[in-house]
């Protein structure tokens, strides 16, 4: 994994893409979410997988 972006067109073509899917939250609305705890459950998974992943809070990507 590279912890900066590859600008070489070369290089990209190498690049195996990893597809992560998660189950959706269809039907239930997050307009009117003002907290975390207020996401539906899949979508504080999601959440939490990317915070993970990225290793930051979702204090840096979440708007309420």
């Amino acid at each position: 994994m590279f912890s900066y972006f590859i600008a070489s067109v070369d290089t990209m073509h190498d690049i195996e893409v990893e597809y992560v899917t998660f189950p959706g939250w269809r039907g239930r609305s997050t307009s009117e979410c003002r907290t975390f705890n207020s996401l539906p459950h899949n979508a504080r998974l999601y959440v939490q997988f990317i915070e993970q992943y990225l290793g930051v809070p979702g204090l840096f990507f979440l708007s309420f």
